[in-house]
């Protein structure tokens, strides 16, 4: 049995609670995870600036995105697309993602929810493949 008065695991528990019903609620308001790529060379330094054919239709806020190595190509470059969650094209306010990301113990307290954890198929089912340079981003809406 909990004891009530040890109020260091009680608020372990209601911050785990809150991060298992953010990672349940927000794929439904935000259905659209998305793997933005080829960055490097020549490509954009920010989700916001996605060609997606003469337009730049994300309005991601930077905590709201994040870039990953996932390898190398052949000359050992690191291939490290970019990966944010959207609803289609309406991108969340900064305040959410803030909220998501940020550490409980940070100026602008969060929930502390690692992205490597939460940008991935296993909480949005399934991403979509965004092409810089490509007519709307090769993205079927």
């Amino acid at each position: 049995m909990l004891d009530p008065s040890d109020t260091r695991v009680l608020a372990g528990l209601r911050l785990s609670l809150k991060q298992w019903i953010a990672e349940a609620l927000v794929p439904v308001a935000y259905p659209t995870l998305i793997r933005a790529t080829p960055f490097g060379a020549g490509g954009p330094s920010n989700v916001r600036l996605l060609d997606c054919g003469g337009r730049n239709p994300f309005n991601q806020p930077d905590s709201g995105q994040m870039r990953a190595i996932e390898g190398f190509n052949d000359s050992g470059t690191p291939v490290q697309p970019w990966y944010f969650f959207t609803h289609y094209f309406t991108s969340p306010k900064d305040h959410l993602t803030e909220y998501l990301f940020n550490a409980p113990n940070a100026p602008t307290p969060g929930l502390g929810i690692p992205k490597l954890e939460f940008l991935t198929p296993r909480v949005f089912g399934r991403f979509w493949l965004a092409n810089h340079g490509a007519k709307n981003c090769d993205l079927p809406w």
